[in-house]
């Protein structure tokens, strides 16, 4: 192919008229063979011609590299920019380029990942069913024996979930947790072995090693440097903008459609008997609509657009892969730095695929234990709190419909829950939210 992509290029060459068409540039079909990427006369170091080049391809390829010396044209084009690198997958002029070990490398990775969400509640709709493939082959198919078990094989993550927390319903676990569970599957051990490249690796350290190169911490002020929280703060005043934005929203547009619909009848039949009152009631509905429209503006204004992040917004690199520029979530799971339980070290995390409801009953549920049953002090209760801060204008934004168990709305109720707890640790919200963002508030 590497050749096959070579005489392309030069009879591109030809037909433009970059070179003569009767000047030896071509090779002669019954020449056609296969070289070496690094054989090609544009990546030879001076004018001598390597040995391994064929005979029959020499007198061919020292043209080529005469020309590309000579012909102002054909030197830009015969360019390591320009040419393709033939050194496996690649992305624009081949910065992207990757082995096939790696490739394979990366599809085990991806397998253990997706694994992994896959036992944790809900996990499973992200395991996405996949061809069995051979461990020593992973583009290939394999057979039961030597094939990479595909991720979202259902009877086993059906039992391991049932046994243990975080597969019942959402709730913080440490990556110590995960790994046990990970000692009870398998499939996730025979791929694991593949990717460690033999047995005796350790399962709690690789468990650690996956989740922590795919979370993000929890609160701003731990994944943020100083410039990123002034843009946070930024991001959530924007945020705060567009709540009440759609509150005058929610009051406008049944409004605009009672309009149309009177405007509509009055089209219609203009002459019954009820349209003077359909008339008067237009009226006064364009009114509403005219006095909600000026308030919004006077309250409300022109939203602002926020600010972008950059790389050097965030304390680690691989967070700003995972949130970038945008700060759209795509991690997998969320850690809690801080929130570890004595006698475990590792890192206490959730899986990010739970929303805000679900987050928040997780860690709800994990302050409540270590205020009630673990004894903690209340300065290390503090930032779970501010974590429920962080969560509360979310909940009354998409969950606050009114519960019947909790009778009111689940955001109204968290919101409570915070006041409550808050008081009970001798501080207030207004504090926890400032200890969230770094105390930039």
């Amino acid at each position: 192919m590497c050749f096959l992509q070579e005489e392309l290029d030069w009879t591109t060459y030809v037909l433009y008229g970059f070179v003569p068409r009767i000047g030896g540039f071509l090779v002669e079909p019954e020449c056609y063979g296969e070289i070496s990427p690094t054989t090609r006369p544009f990546e030879w170091i001076d004018d001598n011609t390597p040995p391994e080049i064929a005979l029959n391809l020499r007198r061919v390829f020292e043209n080529r590299k005469r020309a590309a010396k000579t012909n102002k044209l054909v030197r830009l084009l015969e360019d390591r920019n320009f040419k393709r690198p033939w050194l496996g997958r690649q992305g624009v002029y081949g910065s992207g380029t990757t082995t096939y070990k790696e490739r394979g490398t990366q599809a085990l990775r991806e397998w253990l990942l997706n694994r992994l969400e896959g036992y944790f509640f809900g996990g499973e709709r992200m395991l996405i069913a996949a061809p069995r493939q051979s461990a020593a082959n992973p583009s290939s198919e394999g057979d039961s024996t030597g094939g990479l078990p595909t991720a979202a094989t259902g009877d086993g993550l059906a039992a391991i979930r049932a046994h243990w927390p975080a597969g019942q319903q959402p709730a913080l676990v440490s990556t110590n947790q995960l790994a046990a569970v990970v000692e009870t599957d398998a499939d996730f051990l025979r791929v694991a072995e593949i990717y460690s490249g033999g047995p005796g690796f350790s399962v709690s350290k690789l468990v650690r090693e996956l989740v922590e190169a795919e979370s993000v911490p929890f609160l701003p002020f731990q994944r943020y440097k100083d410039t990123g929280l002034r843009k946070r703060q930024d991001w959530e005043h924007v945020w705060e903008l567009q709540r009440e934005e759609d509150k005058f929203d929610a009051q406008i547009d049944p409004l605009k459609k009672e309009l149309e619909d009177l405007v509509k009848r009055l089209s219609k039949d203009g002459d019954a008997p009820d349209a003077p009152k359909w008339e008067a009631r237009k009226g006064a509905v364009g009114d509403q609509i005219r006095v909600l429209n000026e308030d919004k503006a006077r309250e409300i204004g022109t939203i602002p657009v926020p600010p972008k992040y950059t790389s050097g917004d965030f304390k680690k690199s691989h967070w700003w892969k995972l949130c970038g520029k945008l700060d759209v979530p795509k991690e997998r799971w969320i850690v809690y730095p801080g929130a570890e339980r004595d006698g475990d070290p590792s890192p206490v995390i959730a899986w990010a695929g739970w929303d805000h409801l679900q987050q928040a009953k997780a860690l709800a549920s994990y302050y409540v234990d270590a205020s009630t049953n673990l004894g903690w002090t209340s300065e290390k209760l503090q930032p779970l709190l501010a974590g429920v801060a962080d969560l509360v204008p979310w909940l009354k934004q998409w969950h606050n419909d009114f519960d019947p168990e909790v009778t009111s709305g689940l955001g109204d109720y968290f919101a409570g829950f915070l006041d409550e707890e808050a008081r009970k640790q001798g501080t207030t919200v207004e504090t926890l939210n400032q200890l969230r963002l770094g105390g930039i508030v």
